[in-house]
């Protein structure tokens, strides 16, 4: 398939794809899209294993999950 170019037949495979928000929801959706994207993405803005310790802040973090990035 050449670059950017979509198909909707069974077992095509895009690219790249980016998630917002590394929450249960978004971390989910990265995982299904993983079976149709080469690489996904998760970004989050709190540093990892932050969330409970202090209020959401400037700085980036990015989560993954099998097969994804």
């Amino acid at each position: 398939m050449a670059k950017n170019q979509h198909s909707s037949s069974p077992g095509a495979r895009w690219e790249r794809a980016v998630v917002i928000g590394g929450g249960y929801a978004g971390l989910v959706t990265a995982r299904v899209l993983a079976d149709h994207f080469d690489e996904v993405l998760v970004l989050e803005r709190d540093p990892l294993r932050s969330r409970r310790r202090s209020p959401a802040g400037p700085a980036a973090g990015v989560r993954s999950t099998p097969r994804c990035r």
